[in-house]
């Protein structure tokens, strides 16, 4: 199956608003770096959720938030976050449909670490 902006807005139902462009721009983004041979039968699913954490994350403006807060301070402003172990895979650990896709490139990859 080719992934397409229907597919995604089907699947993905948050985003049946998103203008078609962006969908089909984070479509092409996202195929890019879903090798078919090298996934097999997992690599719609893997192009699906790799679409989907693209889009959540254009959605966010790319801010989709930091760790636990780990400290404040009142008197000029200041705040510091807790960076967690998810920050060693990077923004995809940051949305479900990323860590949908990470679940899969564990079962696609076993022997490698993500």
């Amino acid at each position: 199956m080719t992934l397409t902006v229907q597919t995604v807005k089907e699947h993905l139902t948050e985003f049946e608003s998103t203008a078609d462009e962006v969908v089909q721009r984070w479509i092409d983004f996202a195929s890019r770096q879903i090798k078919v041979t090298a996934w097999g039968n997992r690599a719609d699913d893997g192009h699906l959720f790799l679409t989907g954490h693209y889009l959540k994350f254009d959605k966010s403006g790319g801010a989709l938030g930091g760790g636990a807060l780990q400290s404040k301070k009142v008197g000029p402003l200041s705040a510091s976050f807790k960076v967690s172990s998810w920050m060693s895979q990077g923004s995809l650990a940051k949305t479900t449909y990323g860590q949908e896709y990470l679940n899969l490139l564990r079962l696609v990859f076993p022997s490698r670490v993500f």
